[in-house]
């Protein structure tokens, strides 16, 4: 078991656990196991091209995806890049999205195909992504 450490967040505990425990089950989506291995590899593909972006440190980064093992993956990519996660209600309007948006003023915002529709109203950049 893992000791609290002041330094400690759930992204360095996900990867100390991609590292030890790989096949271990860190998610069950549609009946398919995800492995901590693999969710600790697509948090550092997401956190990589974050990082490729130029982001400064500390950007707000909007999320607009459905509940997923991907989602996340999303969100802890972004914490391991140094920047802001905001998830996005995606039971909002866009008409809501962009005013909550306006009071975040997020730098960019990750959306699978269902967020991309919520950002419409929006002048925030939008990456697309699956969601799987």
């Amino acid at each position: 078991m893992l000791q609290p450490s002041p330094r400690m967040s759930v992204v360095t505990v996900v990867e100390g656990h991609g590292r030890r425990l790989r096949d271990k089950a860190a998610f069950v989506e549609g009946g398919r196991p995800v492995g901590y291995g693999e969710l600790w590899d697509t948090v550092r593909a997401v956190a990589g091209g974050l990082s490729e972006r130029g982001l400064p440190g500390g950007s707000v980064i909007a999320v607009a995806m459905a509940p997923s093992w991907a989602h996340a993956a999303v969100l802890l990519g972004i914490m391991a890049s140094g920047n802001v996660a905001c998830p996005v209600n995606t039971r909002l309007t866009p008409r809501e999205v962009a005013a909550y948006l306006g009071v975040v003023e997020p730098a960019l915002a990750v959306c699978d195909p269902g967020g991309v529709g919520l950002m419409s109203r929006s002048a925030v950049p939008v990456i697309a992504v699956d969601g799987d």
